[in-house]
């Protein structure tokens, strides 16, 4: 069975206009199982979605809109999730599995006031579809329409065994790959470089982009010929982008420009900072007398530090 998953991406942006508040800004996702971004949609404000629909429904059936009626398996967080969606997608023959905000129409109050011990569950299901509630460290609260209530052994990284509800196993595997995505995109990520909210948009479409393609690159079956690290993957994009012509010169000039460094001209034993003419003021009949020289010509000239020292070693 194909499985996708869902993901809302909020960023908190300081308006440029100071007399309008400070806004939220959403980009939905809809990802593979293994965290490849297939669809983005950017929140464009209430005129894009029906009032009775909201944006969690009508961004999740947007993206799904060449994928309905077709059996996929769709696991989605709480921002999204509610009865009617899922009653919605067991009608468009979708399969669909996340967590459940406790306020939300419809949901099932017996489950909602529950009161849990930690490992307890309390679960009610009616249509084909169940919502669990599990006390973890917190209440966990699940909705599904492709699981049926059951309690599971899992076994965490330490060897420790537990039991859980199939719901929330099932949610923590198909979201697994979109939060790996997450994981990697944060640790170079380029959203703090600038405040412009726009430009954040297109530096987080770039870098998915650029995650797609790290991927593809280093699929499972190609890994062992082609293993390269996200990092060295764009170093090796901006290599060619910038090409090695342009690395090549800047490098010459700098170090041309680096062999020089001015120096204090030497105290005297009248003058305890002497000064002497700076050499291109002199050429262009200007009156001046600098404290500094180049230490690496051979005739050490007195030159002014800006912009007397630049021009002679550069003209």
């Amino acid at each position: 069975m194909n499985q996708w998953s869902f993901r809302e991406v909020a960023w908190y942006f300081d308006n440029i206009l100071k007399e309008t508040p400070s806004i939220w800004h959403k980009i939905f996702q809809l990802c593979e199982f293994d965290g490849i971004v297939l669809r983005v949609a950017i929140y464009s404000g209430e005129s894009f979605f029906d009032e009775h629909d909201g944006p969690n429904r009508s961004y999740c059936l947007h993206l799904m809109r060449d994928y309905l009626d077709k059996g996929w398996c769709v696991f989605t967080d709480n921002y999204y999730n509610s009865l009617t969606l899922t009653k919605i997608m067991s009608e468009r023959s979708i399969y669909i599995c996340g967590t459940l905000w406790p306020d939300r129409k419809g949901n099932p109050q017996t489950v909602i006031q529950s009161k849990l011990k930690r490992g307890e569950p309390e679960w009610s299901g009616r249509e084909g579809m169940i919502v669990c509630k599990w006390k973890d460290k917190r209440d966990v609260l699940t909705i599904s329409n492709l699981h049926r209530f059951q309690m599971v052994c899992v076994q965490n990284k330490y060897a420790v065994r537990r039991q859980k509800p199939l719901t929330v196993r099932g949610y923590n595997k198909g979201m697994s790959g979109i939060d790996r995505s997450d994981q990697m995109l944060s640790y170079h990520s380029s959203l703090r470089k600038t405040i412009r909210w726009y430009k954040k948009i297109a530096l987080n479409m770039i870098e998915m982009f650029i995650f797609n393609a790290h991927y593809m690159f280093s699929m499972p079956e190609r890994r062992q010929s082609n293993k390269m690290r996200l990092l060295d993957f764009r170093e090796c994009i901006v290599r060619h982008l910038v090409g090695e012509v342009a690395s090549n010169s800047r490098t010459k000039i700098l170090s041309s420009k680096e062999s020089h460094f001015p120096r204090s001209i030497s105290p005297r034993v009248k003058k305890k900072f002497p000064t002497k003419p700076c050499r291109v003021c002199k050429q262009n009949r200007i009156k001046r007398e600098s404290r500094y020289c180049c230490d690496s010509c051979e005739e050490q000239p007195a030159l002014c530090v800006d912009p007397c020292f630049r021009l002679f070693h550069t003209l």
